[in-house]
């Protein structure tokens, strides 16, 4: 995935990179911020400030470790307000667009879902934005924190016309209609692939696998990753794309060899194909992979089931750049 992202400039692109750092990890040292960030002490410096003085941060002493610890003066930390939000997700599946309304936590409030006529495409935002303002009125909701969009491949090519360049293409276009749309509020586009395995790092099944890979039985073309606890995306953002020559199983089999990953988790939709695909790449990581790997890798149903790609949007909902509206889905290769 290609990411576009139009920055207003580097300070505003620090920045943010900054403040999703802190955000991720809840709270950090100025040489935490450094290291992890890999930004010179200088243009760290100038982000903390824009950011403590826009309040989008805080500053504090970590506790101190207690008496004869040697610790000295607790070093100041920086961290996101907890403040409630509620930020909106919607998901552009080939058959209907879901839509949510949830909190900051990834608390569903409440959704609503509008049917699609077969091969229809091209008014998609302007559907989505109606629903998602009916929603709003009913909840009495006047501002959100942010919109994330998840859309798949195969609708990204039903809305530009089925070609390869819509892959690239489709999302743009309908990143800008949607925020035209939405005005201030910020908006991203990314793969609904992408989303899930967000969610289930963060909600689901990452609370106990730190290396993952996970599988959508309607995106056979594409998995998500998650190295080390984060989400990979690879140089420019298209990690994850399965070649089509060994077959789906296959494939899987040959990213956990590559990987050794904990864990392979399918991420149920609900339908009876899970149970299926958990059986198929079971079998295919046994047959294929070294036994140290396979005895070391579990299949596994997603614990957040179908609701894992909303759950993921609305959890990043809270997070998208004031600065920008971010298009992440990119061509397929």
């Amino acid at each position: 995935m290609s990411p576009a992202v139009d920055m207003a400039s580097p300070r505003d692109w620090a920045m943010e990179h900054i403040y999703r750092l802190i955000q991720e990890s809840t709270s950090m040292t100025r040489p935490a911020l450094v290291a992890r960030s890999g930004l010179p002490a200088s243009t760290v410096g100038h982000a903390v400030a824009r950011l403590l003085d826009s309040g989008r941060i805080v500053e504090g002493e970590r506790p101190p470790k207690g008496p004869g610890t040697g610790s000295g003066r607790p070093p100041r930390v920086f961290r996101v307000p907890v403040a409630p939000s509620v930020g909106a997700a919607i998901s552009f599946r080939a058959d209907r667009i879901d839509i949510a309304i949830g909190d900051a936590r990834g608390r569903v409030l409440t959704t609503s879902t509008i049917t699609l006529e077969p091969g229809r495409g091209g008014d998609e935002a302007e559907l989505a934005c109606d629903g998602l303002e009916a929603l709003c009125q009913a909840r009495q909701v006047s501002a959100l924190s942010g919109v994330v969009a998840g859309l798949s491949s195969s609708r990204a090519r039903l809305l530009d016309g089925g070609s390869r360049a819509a892959l690239r293409s489709a999302p743009h276009r309908l990143g800008r209609r949607l925020a035209d749309r939405l005005g201030d509020t910020a908006v991203e586009i990314d793969s609904r692939i992408y989303l899930a395995t967000y969610g289930e790092l963060h909600l689901g099944t990452g609370r106990c696998h730190e290396n993952f890979v996970l599988c959508h039985p309607a995106e056979p073309d594409e998995v998500g990753i998650v190295l080390n606890g984060r989400v990979y995306r690879g140089g420019v953002g298209i990690a994850g794309r399965l070649p089509a020559t060994r077959g789906f199983a296959g494939s899987i089999a040959s990213v956990c060899t590559l990987l050794n990953p904990t864990a392979v988790v399918i991420s149920d939709d609900g339908s009876e194909a899970v149970a299926s695909m958990i059986s198929t790449v079971r079998q295919a990581i046994d047959a294929l992979t070294p036994p140290a790997i396979a005895a070391g890798v579990e299949v596994v149903a997603g614990e957040l089931g179908a609701g894992a790609g909303v759950r993921g949007s609305l959890l990043r909902a809270g997070q998208v750049p004031r600065v920008a509206n971010l298009t992440r889905l990119g061509p397929s290769r």
